[in-house]
């Protein structure tokens, strides 16, 4: 800036002064203008090449900054990485048992690979459903490359498979509890006692069946489904809707693995902050860590659960901050340290009987905001329930002193969000209301049952509806809950659950609800009318799962046992007779499961649906169809001899098949049953002479009508004959016409 203000001083002077002279130029002036003009571009480049040199040395500083910075961050990230590894737990054998449909060859070469990716020594893969004979078969080329050994079934445990980079065992059904009667049978010959180490040892030295250290658990409902249970004693189960193909999807399965912080049944993993892992006994934790039937817990909420009980609050920040009294903190203390039943009881007798287990326990869950603690403190309270079902009436007693129920302290939680929140209060509520004296009643039970509906109506997305199944199949036990449900319409909400998509667990356990129901004879009675056998009879024809067809025998045994009216209880048969029970009666007879009770049911059933088929006429067999809903095309439907025979008999009962016919054909969605039902409404106008008055009295008139502009054209067909029929007065008359004008029809064609 100086050389340049420099340059523009001296050429105004120069302007200046040369203008004065009056055209006369001085020497002198001109040399001390090129003088100035050259110490002014002197200074200019003397500036760049300064500024250009701190430039340079500016990147150069900050190249030589930007690369340490480089350097220290890659190292800091591998030395992360290294520690991470070296810590982070690879399951040596991973289970994966499959209840999503077959398993095909490409899913399964793609988990190949991405068990190779994981560097996972071991893959046992469980599905009933898939023939790996010709699967294994198919993928013989790949793995001889990948060197990967396929084995279908139980492995000869005197094979070497060490030079294999991976073996994958392939097991099926027959792999599951037949090998676990083989291993009982044999181990019964010896005179040493039978232990459940003695069986886990001859299951691994005689069928390579081992314990895996990760099983993943593939369903929308989480189930085991017929896995061998000798398998998951110390086994951490993630479960996952769909199958994990992908290397990624695979890999977030076991980083899962690798994140939790129990080790069922062997320790538990406590990392602290330099990386390095603490073990401590599972004994020494026995008292704070209920111990976990994972067994048993095929459910999400026993799944969470497990998780849950590890995350213990830190009840002295909630002391310090004055969230929670004095009296509270001391009693969930005391509580938390008692190491054994005894101790929790003498925890709990001394505070009793001021009431104050009861009111800390209500505090800590409608006083504390977080989620995570409410979910503590839920499962603390109904593992204290389930480990002594007289517990209840601590609860019971504190709300009597205080002239209300238990129950209204803990019905609010069900509009939680949280649904882990609202199941686990769920479960809890049902224990309060049968292991106690105090019954729930009134708007309460209604309220519960309220939501247990709208738990089933929602099957599809719930993700906890074996929770809600077990809460009914407590609940309905009680004969006094039994009636309050059915009235609720509450059987109507059992039977849409089953004949919407459910597995066979969830199968049996709205099975053995509607069992508990039939006990009552007022419910036995209703179950003709409100579809029951027609739901329990398909799945009784579908399905091989012995638990599922014992507990639908024994409803089917027990509401014609309880029923007394001879025209129900034929209905009844006739409708079990029509899902086509005696069929799976004579294969269930055959099988022999060496079920005294079975048996027993099964020999009683037959006799009563056989002794109903002798007496079945074919306008019983017709109404028993109407009555069900589910019109086919049998033969009495298109038989003029039927019709002629029976057609007054519909009047019988105030009109009550065709009553039936017409809101089938208001509701109904089934092209089917609206082509059986319009072609029957046309017969009994037929065959009637006061058919068409009956008919439009009831409205049905218009239920024909309206299906003329139905989608579907074999609806609008038999509308279409209906509505002639309504029309025509002389319909054999028409019938004659029709069939001489035909030919004339084809001919001008």
């Amino acid at each position: 800036m100086f050389a340049v203000r420099r340059f523009a001083l001296l050429k105004a002077w120069y302007v200046e002064h040369a203008g004065s002279g009056a055209g006369v130029k001085s020497p002198r002036r001109e040399e001390r203008f090129l003088y100035g003009i050259c110490e002014g571009m002197i200074d200019v480049a003397w500036l760049c090449a300064f500024a250009i040199r701190c430039v340079y040395w500016l990147v150069l500083l900050a190249c030589n900054f930007l690369g340490y910075s480089t350097l220290w961050a890659k190292r800091e990230i591998k030395q992360r990485g290294e520690r991470y590894e070296a810590n982070r737990k690879i399951p040596a054998h991973v289970a994966i048992l499959n209840n999503d449909g077959t398993i095909k060859k490409e899913m399964l070469l793609s988990l190949l690979e991405a068990a190779l990716a994981e560097n996972i020594r071991r893959l046992t893969i469980y599905d009933s459903s898939t023939v790996y004979v010709d699967l294994a078969r198919e993928i013989q080329g790949f793995c001889r490359v990948k060197h990967i050994k396929i084995v279908v079934g139980c492995i000869n445990p005197t094979h070497d498979f060490s030079a294999y980079r991976l073996v994958v065992q392939l097991l099926s059904a027959e792999c599951g509890r037949p090998k676990l009667v083989d291993t009982c049978r044999e181990l019964s010959s010896s005179k040493s006692r039978i232990t459940t180490e003695c069986i886990s040892s001859h299951l691994a030295k005689h069928y390579a069946l081992c314990e895996p250290d990760l099983l993943i658990q593939v369903g929308t409902i989480p189930s085991l489904c017929g896995y061998p249970p000798w398998c998951l004693r110390v086994t951490e189960i993630v479960p996952v809707r769909s199958l994990p193909c992908s290397r990624y999807a695979f890999s977030e399965c076991v980083e899962a693995f690798s994140r939790r912080d129990i080790r069922l049944g062997k320790f538990y993993m406590k990392v602290v902050c330099d990386y390095k892992v603490q073990p401590i006994k599972m004994a020494e934790l026995a008292h704070a860590i209920p111990a976990v039937d994972m067994i048993n817990a095929t459910s999400r909420l026993q799944i969470e659960a497990a998780e849950v009980r590890a995350s213990k609050p830190n009840w002295g920040s909630y002391l310090r901050s004055q969230m929670i009294p004095q009296e509270d903190y001391n009693f969930i203390s005391a509580y938390e340290n008692a190491k054994s039943k005894e101790e929790r009881d003498t925890v709990l007798a001394a505070n009793d009987a001021n009431g104050q287990a009861a009111r800390t326990i209500v505090n800590l869950i409608t006083n504390v905001a977080k989620d995570q603690n409410v979910r503590y403190v839920l499962t603390l309270l109904d593992d204290m329930l389930q480990e002594d079902k007289n517990r209840v009436e601590i609860f019971h007693n504190a709300a009597r002193k205080q002239k209300r129920t238990a129950f209204s302290w803990f019905l609010g939680i069900l509009q939680r969000q949280d649904n882990f929140i609202v199941n686990q209060m769920s479960s809890i509520i049902a224990k309060l209301a049968c292991f106690g004296s105090t019954l729930m009643e009134g708007s309460e039970l209604n309220y519960y049952f309220s939501f247990l509906k709208d738990q089933l109506k929602s099957s599809s997305s719930n993700e906890y509806m074996n929770t809600t199944a077990r809460c009914l199949q407590m609940m309905l036990r009680i004969d006094p809950y039994r009636l309050a449900f059915t009235e609720s319409e509450g059987v109507q909400a059992i039977v849409a659950a089953l004949n919407g998509k459910t597995n066979f667990q969830l199968q049996y356990q709205l099975a053995f609800a509607l069992w508990c129901l039939t006990f009552n004879p007022d419910i036995a009675r209703r179950t003709p009318s409100l579809g029951v056998i027609q739901a329990l009879g398909d799945i009784l024809s579908e399905s091989s799962k012995e638990k599922v067809i014992r507990i639908i025998i024994a409803t089917f045994s027990n509401i014609l046992k309880k029923v007394e009216e001879k025209d129900i209880k034929k209905e009844a048969a006739l409708q079990m007779v029509q899902c086509k029970t005696l069929k799976t009666l004579e294969l269930t007879d055959a099988k022999k499961y060496g079920d005294t009770e079975l048996e027993e049911d099964v020999e009683f059933l037959t006799s009563q649906l056989q002794l109903s088929v002798q007496d079945l006429s074919s306008f019983d067999e017709y109404c028993s169809e109407v009555r069900s809903g589910r019109l086919q095309w049998s033969p009495v439907h298109k038989s003029d001899k039927f019709w002629r025979e029976n057609a007054p008999r519909f009047n019988e009962k105030n009109f009550e098949l065709i009553k039936i016919l017409i809101r089938l054909l208001e509701t109904s969605q089934d092209p089917l049953i609206l082509c059986v039902a319009a072609h029957d409404v046309g017969e009994y106008v037929r065959h009637y002479p006061r058919g068409k008055t009956v008919i439009e009295q009831y409205q049905g008139k218009q239920a024909v009508m309206r299906l003329l502009t139905a989608e579907d054209p074999n609806v609008r067909y038999h509308a279409l004959l209906a509505v002639q029929k309504l029309m025509v007065h002389n319909w054999e008359y028409l019938g004659k016409q029709l069939d001489v004008e035909a030919p004339e029809t084809v001919a001008v064609k």
